[in-house]
């Protein structure tokens, strides 16, 4: 079965990943430390705003089905579950946030995606796309973009 995390790309740099990860809200920062900045992303836009069952390790090896499994495989799964949520519990999962929001645009952007077209997709500001454009550029994670656009596309800025 394919992971819901095999749609992003990878960002190429460990030590951008892990500064995003650190301004990830919580639970998301723990799930990152240990699966990865991707099934975190993932996550947040699965399940934001929604209450979800994190099993304790051993409820999770007894039964090994979990929604978790879709974004993780079983043994990143059990370690989320039995080193974060050793009692099990049900967590509110936070709204995607706007470190989330860069993997997305970046991911667009290198797609060949107008702004407008980011901002429509990820249902966000048009100066949020713009925002996140400039912060990965600063970063060196994209090339300063040519606005210069032709003529039929130029209603897309």
């Amino acid at each position: 079965m394919s992971k819901q995390t095999d749609r992003y790309l990878d960002l190429g740099n460990d030590a951008l990943e892990a500064r995003l990860i650190c301004h990830l809200p919580e639970p998301l920062r723990q799930i990152g430390e240990i699966a990865g900045l991707q099934p975190a992303v993932a996550i947040a836009e699965a399940k934001g705003g929604v209450l979800v069952w994190f099993p304790n390790g051993k409820g999770f090896l007894a039964n090994k089905s979990s929604w978790l499994l879709d974004f993780v495989d079983e043994e990143i799964a059990w370690r989320i579950c039995d080193d974060i949520f050793p009692m099990g519990e049900n967590v509110m999962i936070p709204m995607v946030p706007f470190i989330v929001r860069i993997v997305r645009v970046k991911e667009l952007t290198l797609a060949g995606m107008s702004i407008a077209k980011i901002a429509q997709r990820l249902r966000c500001h048009r100066r949020s796309v713009v925002r996140a454009r400039a912060w990965l550029i600063s970063e060196g994670q994209l090339q300063r973009i040519d606005h210069a656009a032709p003529p039929e596309a130029a209603s897309d800025y």
